[in-house]
């Protein structure tokens, strides 16, 4: 396997997350619960990435 940098780990979570508020966006049903998790896990894991990314570079 692959050993991948975890920022690359982060990026693939991002953008799964991302994928699926993007099919919320166009018509996929789901809950408000699963809706507003969905938008806090983006919000935590963008913010975990560009302080990864900060460490990596330095």
């Amino acid at each position: 396997m692959i050993n991948e940098q975890e920022s690359t780990f982060l990026l693939h979570i991002i953008i799964s997350i991302r994928n699926n508020l993007e099919e919320i966006e166009n018509g996929k049903i789901i809950s408000y619960e699963e809706c507003q998790r969905l938008e806090l896990l983006n919000r935590l894991f963008t913010c975990s990435l560009f302080y990864l990314l900060i460490d990596e570079v330095l």
